[in-house]
């Protein structure tokens, strides 16, 4: 599977502005998380609701958890796909999660949708973190 990349420059800045946006996006509503099974099963595991996730990302997210993006929806919907990951440590075990986030410029502004929010099925490489930039 290819996924179609956006053509712009990706800089530190930039992903900084998108994770603020989606903090913003969470404090006004306008951050809807995907009913997927395998999200669920997850928070489930780990004993969080999506509430609990949802206040895990506007208090942890950061440009340095960014993995990639932004790319264009394989189903071809519009909207941007970020990208990002994030170590959690619950009840001394640290899980790496893979978390899928979606932009869409709606007429009342953008919305944030959670696409995925699970254990990483491989080694996630971070950007900015691992000096990829």
């Amino acid at each position: 599977m290819q996924v179609e990349m956006m053509w712009i420059v990706v800089t530190y800045e930039l992903v900084n502005a998108i994770v603020e946006d989606i903090k913003q996006n969470i404090i006004s509503g306008r951050f809807k998380a995907a009913l997927r099974a395998k999200n669920g099963a997850f928070l489930r595991k780990i004993g969080w609701t999506y509430d609990t996730m949802f206040k895990f990302l506007l208090e942890n997210l950061c440009a340095e958890d960014y993995i990639r993006g932004p790319e264009v929806d394989r189903n071809g919907s519009k909207g941007s796909i970020w990208i990002f990951g994030k170590e959690i440590i619950v009840e001394n075990f640290c899980y790496n999660v893979y978390i899928k986030l979606k932009n869409v410029t709606l007429k009342n502004g953008t919305t944030t949708f959670c696409l995925s929010f699970h254990e990483a099925e491989h080694k996630l490489k971070y950007y900015f973190k691992e000096g990829l930039a």
